[in-house]
């Protein structure tokens, strides 16, 4: 207690900041933001707050915890493995597994638009399906939910942090401005054991599709 760290968060694409040194603080910590550099040990950036959350608990023993990154955009129409859902799963103290999570799709696209659904561990944290990754489950929307289950789903192991990647099919010719979004209710998960920490629901980014027929610019060629 009483106890005061410094902290550099370094990202290897743009950080998206706040201009001002802002403190923000609890009745269990305080975050006083300061500064930016533009590379590791450049010229600081005074009066710059980061754009983001700081997760934290008192007595982490024996828990589980599920977060997400909330990304989202565009969709393409169709999309093969697009990653609408990128999560990490942390166990504390005690290994544990996941042994079932359901997913529900609370955007206006339609179960028959999302072909297949496909719950990935991404073994190179990479945000992305590749060769690299194992498939841990397949299915497809029903009423706009799919659950995925075994016996376990995912193993988790004490500071080990886990990344997950739920990815979708999309059938093509799906409506430009039809919206997509996955969320994890309180229900969701069910874990081994522990007490689990996670913050729910656990809502991904929505994504939209695009219309890719229409180009970003046009240009035109004059007679001479």
């Amino acid at each position: 207690p009483g106890t005061t760290y410094g902290i550099f968060m370094s990202t290897t694409s743009a950080s998206q900041y706040t201009t001002g040194a802002n403190t923000y603080s609890d009745s269990n910590i305080t975050i006083q933001c300061g500064a930016a550099v533009p590379a590791a040990f450049g010229t600081p950036i005074a009066d710059r707050t980061w754009n983001g959350t700081v997760y934290y608990n008192l007595n982490a023993s024996n828990s589980t915890l599920l977060t997400a990154i909330s990304t989202g955009g565009s969709l393409s129409s169709p999309a093969t493995d697009h990653v609408a859902m990128d999560m990490t799963a942390h166990a504390f103290s005690t290994n544990y597994d996941i042994n079932a999570i359901t997913f529900i799709q609370i955007g206006t696209i339609s179960d028959a638009s999302v072909t297949s659904v496909s719950l990935y561990r991404d073994n190179n944290t990479n945000g992305a399906v590749d060769g690299g990754d194992t498939q841990l489950a397949t299915g497809s929307l029903t009423s706009g939910q799919v659950t995925f289950s075994g016996s376990p789903l995912q193993a988790l192991a004490v500071g080990t942090p886990t990344r997950l990647l739920l990815a979708v099919n999309v059938a093509a010719g799906v409506s430009p401005g039809t919206s997509m979004q996955f969320r994890i209710a309180s229900s969701g998960i069910t874990w081994s054991g522990g007490t689990d920490l996670t913050t729910y629901p656990v809502t991904a980014g929505q994504w939209w599709v695009t219309n890719p027929n229409i180009p970003y610019h046009i240009y035109y060629k004059m007679n001479e």
